[in-house]
């Protein structure tokens, strides 16, 4: 079974350019280099090149000329990079307008080449590497987008902020938690000592005075390139109000042993004696401190 041809879209308006880049092209595929077939498609203008990107035929790779008469420098790029953006794009470039290549690459290019210093070695691998490099861009915002659903969809309230503390993002369990959307809170300072690796309890105010209590933990990331915080906030509210009725209903078990007329004695498994009321403590004629871990004596 034959592998796919390389599909590539060469916009170049010097004819003896693009016989140049053919004839590598073929000097590599003879020598075995690109190990792979190459389909070249030449179009002598901008005009001619974007038609063919409108067209439904996808293209593996994009040479563009950045020198066309009808368009120059980054304006052509650009034009290109908007009609394709998936397409992995390796700009050309004359000597003279080498900085033109490098503003290429800022602006989205996988690479460029120099008019007058390239042979099918060099061509290939730039053409490698502006393949790989795309593939690779292109799993990273994959899992950049992977990354923001999961926030987005989970229980828990997520809160990005800036190293300076504004808030930059909150997704819609972190609007519930506070009661506020993002659109309301970003911006803001988040008014939370932030600790990266640290796990804390924060209270929460509501719109409205409600108050709740939240589980922050904090990590240091990047959020849109600059250096950030994501703090994830779990909404502890009825756990820590079910812990409190806990302990009110342990007090008031407390209390009611401690003024019942009866006696009471509590012991442990083996018969030790863990505690004794105050009318126990009557009737034995000792004190609590004075029974605690003897053997209570009776079957």
């Amino acid at each position: 079974m034959s592998e796919k041809p390389l599909k590539i879209l060469l916009i170049e308006d010097d004819p003896g350019h693009a016989r140049l880049i053919k004839a590598m092209l073929v000097d590599a595929s003879t020598a075995s280099t690109l190990n792979l077939p190459v389909t070249l498609v030449h179009a002598d203008c901008l005009s001619t090149g974007l038609e063919r990107l409108s067209q439904k035929s996808s293209f593996d790779l994009i040479l563009l000329d950045l020198g066309l008469p009808e368009s120059q420098g980054l304006t052509t790029f650009n034009r290109v990079h908007a009609q394709a953006p998936k397409v992995p794009i390796v700009a050309v470039t004359a000597l003279m307008d080498e900085t033109i290549g490098v503003k290429a690459i800022q602006a989205g290019a996988q690479d460029y080449l120099v008019k007058g210093r390239m042979d099918s070695n060099v061509l290939v691998r730039s053409i490698r590497y502006a393949i790989e490099r795309k593939h690779a861009e292109a799993q990273l915002e994959k899992n950049r987008i992977n990354y923001l659903n999961l926030i987005e969809n989970s229980a828990d309230g997520f809160v990005v902020t800036g190293r300076d503390g504004a808030i930059l993002f909150v997704n819609p369990a972190a609007e519930a938690i506070f009661g506020r959307t993002l659109e309301e809170l970003k911006g803001e300072l988040f008014g939370f000592t932030i600790m990266a690796g640290e796990s804390t309890e924060i209270d929460i105010t509501r719109r409205g005075g409600e108050t709740g209590t939240g589980e922050m933990r904090v990590t240091e990331t990047e959020w849109e390139g600059e250096p950030a915080h994501l703090i994830s906030i779990r909404d502890i509210t009825e756990r820590k109000q079910a812990e409190a009725q806990l302990e009110k209903n342990r007090i008031n078990y407390l209390n009611l042993i401690e003024n019942s007329a009866d006696s009471i004695v509590v012991t442990g498994r083996d018969g030790a004696i863990l505690f004794v009321n105050p009318v126990a403590e009557a009737i034995f004629g000792r004190t609590l401190e004075e029974l605690k871990g003897e053997l209570f004596g009776f079957s």
